[in-house]
């Protein structure tokens, strides 16, 4: 998943389109340094994002990322 997003995607997709629903942002205890920095904006803004509302960004990273690792 840290190949597909950066710490810097997450604050920006959840200003642009982050949903509030208290019952979908918990506290939760994050050990990895990169999703630490993914939590971070997430507990600030009080919002979450659906993996689904990123389906079309994670296509083109994925086929981007496919193309680079071709041997």
């Amino acid at each position: 998943m840290a190949a597909l997003q950066q710490p810097t995607d997450v604050r920006l997709w959840l200003a642009d389109l982050g949903k509030i629903d208290a019952r979908r942002t918990k506290q939760r205890k994050v050990v990895s340094p990169v999703y630490q920095a993914e939590m971070t904006p997430i507990a600030l803004f009080g919002k979450f994002i659906e993996q689904e509302q990123l389906m079309g960004v994670y296509e083109v990273r994925i086929a981007e990322w496919l193309e680079a690792t071709e041997v």
